[in-house]
């Protein structure tokens, strides 16, 4: 039986050749997996933590309630300790277990080599950039400071502001027509810079040059004048445009609407041919003075043909001041309109309704058709 259980097995051919055995080929962990494992085990430790501290004060409390329980102390009182005692177990266990525990960072996670590489590339040169543009800057500034020219210091003195400034777009406030002087008229408003004091004067000619110059100044002044001058004083003033005069005297006042205006006489051109009278006439209330020039270079000029012209000046507008309107109102109360009123230098003139009076109604009776 043995013989032919031999006989059945298979015969072997020479020696089997075993292969060597290789250690076991493991898969490199993944480093986000590793990471989020590492969270889950420090979770994990931190809730057994608790779990421990936790057990010593729920003893307490189950031994606490007994003992009031045992000493016959109502429910309410028993629940009100037991929640103050409660609460002191609670504050100590949580304290202690803040003591014990040890704070651990999380590690980072994976970062990608070739990323870090080229952020560590990038970090150097903008740091190079910023260093070589300080530099360069640094340099322009030093380079700046060397080589600037010199300060440029202008040779002109600054124009002074001019006293009086000429108004651009005046809006007259006062009228006078003196067609029989010229027709050349012109009418300029002054502002003064810092006083604020203003002129209205009124031209006919030119001074110096035209046959006949009349100059009209009305002046309102400001802060710039406290009080005004003597009528010489004031008219040398305004004769000065006329370069050097000669002869000026004090000559006796005219009557005009405004009261008597004090005149002074002088005289111009080069060898004195010139006549020119010079008039002023100042009031307190308003503050008003009213100045001007009258010259002829061919006659003596006529004082009653000045007087006239003063009865015509009249106000256009008075703006904001109603005691410059006042003034002229009054004014015209006493107006000659130019010596009509005078019975000596003048003959009456006719009424109004004396021309247009019928020849009818100087007939006496009655009359009757037939």
């Amino acid at each position: 039986m043995e013989a032919a259980l031999q006989a059945v097995q298979p015969r072997s051919f020479g020696k089997r050749r075993v292969s060597p055995s290789l250690p076991p080929v493991t898969a490199p962990e993944n480093p986000a997996l590793a990471w989020v494992k590492s969270q889950v085990e420090f979770q994990r430790e931190r809730l057994q933590d608790a779990t421990q501290s936790a057990r010593p004060m729920a003893g307490a409390v189950s031994a606490w309630v007994y003992t009031l329980a045992s000493a016959g102390i109502p429910l309410s009182g028993m629940a009100f300790a037991g929640c103050v005692a409660a609460s002191k177990a609670v504050f100590a266990s949580v304290l202690k277990h803040l003591k014990s525990i040890e704070f651990r960072r999380p590690a980072p996670p994976p970062s990608n080599p070739l990323l870090d590489a080229m952020a560590q590339s990038w970090r150097g040169t903008f740091v190079r950039t910023l260093a070589y543009l300080g530099g360069i800057g640094a340099v322009s500034v030093f380079a700046a400071e060397m080589f600037q020219p010199a300060p440029i210091v202008a040779a002109m003195e600054p124009v002074a502001r001019p006293e009086w400034i000429n108004v651009a777009k005046p809006y007259p406030a006062f009228h006078l027509s003196l067609t029989d002087v010229s027709d050349d008229h012109r009418y300029v408003i002054q502002r003064h810079g810092d006083g604020g004091g203003r002129k209205d004067v009124l031209t006919w000619g030119e001074p110096g040059q035209s046959v006949r110059h009349v100059m009209i100044e009305i002046y309102r002044p400001g802060t710039e004048l406290q009080r005004f001058s003597d009528p010489a004083s004031e008219i040398e003033k305004r004769a000065a445009e006329f370069g050097p005069t000669t002869s000026m005297r004090a000559s006796l006042p005219i009557e005009t609407k405004f009261g008597p205006v004090s005149t002074v006489d002088f005289a111009i051109g080069r060898f004195g041919g010139g006549h020119c009278v010079g008039f002023t006439r100042a009031f307190d209330e308003p503050r008003l003075q009213i100045a001007g020039l009258s010259c002829s270079m061919d006659a003596i000029v006529d004082r009653s043909a000045m007087a006239c012209a003063l009865d015509k000046l009249t106000l256009m507008s008075a703006g904001s001041d109603p005691d410059i309107a006042k003034l002229f109102a009054q004014a015209e109360l006493k107006r000659n309109f130019c010596g009509q009123r005078d019975p000596l230098l003048y003959a009456t003139p006719k009424r109004p309704g004396d021309a247009g009076k019928s020849v009818l109604s100087t007939l006496r009776g009655r009359m009757s058709a037939r």
